[in-house]
């Protein structure tokens, strides 16, 4: 059992790892200090409430979507979404699920953005990341204000 543990610690500390400026193996679509407020901000927790099946999800070639939890996705997503528009550079909001699904499989998680979104989106209240416009449209209503035209 112990050894399960330190398994599934070692883990969540490589998914902690990703959002510290190692190298992206692709295409580093955000910088490192969005990719820092990413997974801080957001996605940290994301891999903290799939502890228990981290281990499995690992060793897994293939997205194992019966582990994934929506209520956990559901909150990174609307996390993101609070962003201030000017939070994220023009090309980390343009590529935001493709860089949410670099850090999740650089260390091995084995599901991308589309994995999560094609197990939760059909669940009631499922948001979709927005973009930087409708960030910036969405903020501005929520302070009174007319969206730009």
């Amino acid at each position: 059992m112990a050894a399960k543990h330190l398994f599934t610690a070692a883990a969540v500390l490589l998914l902690v790892n990703s959002a510290v400026g190692v190298a992206n193996t692709t295409t580093q679509i955000c910088s490192t200090t969005e990719r820092s407020l990413l997974f801080n901000g957001c996605l940290m927790n994301f891999g903290w409430d799939h502890w228990n099946d981290m281990a499995a999800m690992i060793k897994s070639p293939t997205c194992l979507r019966e582990k994934l939890q929506c209520p956990s996705a559901k909150t990174v997503v609307e996390c993101i979404n609070n962003f201030k528009a000017d939070d994220l550079a023009d090309s980390c909001w343009q590529g935001l699920k493709g860089a949410i699904t670099d850090m999740l499989l650089e260390y091995k998680f084995g599901c991308t953005f589309d994995d999560i979104e094609a197990k939760c989106w059909r669940i009631r209240g499922f948001p979709r990341l927005l973009n930087k416009s409708s960030t910036a449209n969405n903020q501005q209503a929520a302070a009174g204000g007319r969206p730009p035209m």
